[in-house]
């Protein structure tokens, strides 16, 4: 009975393993699976580690039981159950570290009133010049990435920033101080836009 539920375990551990590769293999061809409506990126990483904790553990038990069974020796046994936990360890550690680095720290989004587009807002820190991402919504779990522009010279707040949805791109506006700005009273109303196609940037 306990053989079973670990086999179970371990198949629903290697389901999430296979889904995780191929949102990581959409992620290459700009398409993020979202989780109601948020991108998940870095957080894709959690079923991999997940799934190694999990397999190093039951290979643990299971070199435990034929060690029991056989009368084998016991330190060899031990020895080889902690190296699997220091690989799973190493491994584990360089994932979260690299799902941590390519993790996006969002600050606020906006939906199209045709819920056709989305767009987030990404910030490094307070002080950055935050980036605008849009994505082309297919569903709440599903949308592809069209364009990306950075609000250069950002003085305001995420929600005042105003967006005007067109026919083939959508325009931000938004405080901020111009490229000829000479003092902090230079405040004035700046203007991005993000194409739906990549191909239309030019």
């Amino acid at each position: 009975m306990r053989e079973s539920r670990q086999r179970v375990c371990l198949y629903i551990s290697f389901a999430l393993l296979l889904c995780s590769f191929a949102a990581g293999i959409a992620e290459l061809f700009g398409v993020s699976v979202c989780f109601f409506g948020t991108p998940l990126h870095g957080y894709l990483a959690l079923p991999l580690c997940f799934f190694s904790v999990l397999f190093c553990i039951l290979l643990c038990m299971r070199v435990q039981r034929s060690v029991s069974a056989d009368g084998g020796k016991t330190v060899q046994a031990k020895l080889l159950c902690a190296l699997l936990g220091i690989l799973c360890a190493v491994f584990v550690c360089v994932t979260v570290s690299a799902a941590a680095l390519t993790a996006t720290h969002e600050s606020g989004q906006c939906i199209s009133e045709d819920k056709a587009y989305k767009i987030f807002y990404e910030t490094e820190s307070e002080d950055a010049e935050p980036i605008a991402h849009l994505y082309r919504r297919h569903s709440p779990f599903l949308m592809s990435y069209c364009n990306s522009a950075v609000l250069y010279g950002f003085a305001g707040n995420i929600s005042e920033v105003e967006t005007e949805w067109g026919e083939t791109a959508c325009t931000l506006y938004y405080v901020g101080y111009p490229e000829e700005a000479e003092s902090v009273d230079d405040l004035q109303t700046l203007t991005r836009k993000l194409y739906y196609t990549p191909r239309e940037r030019a």
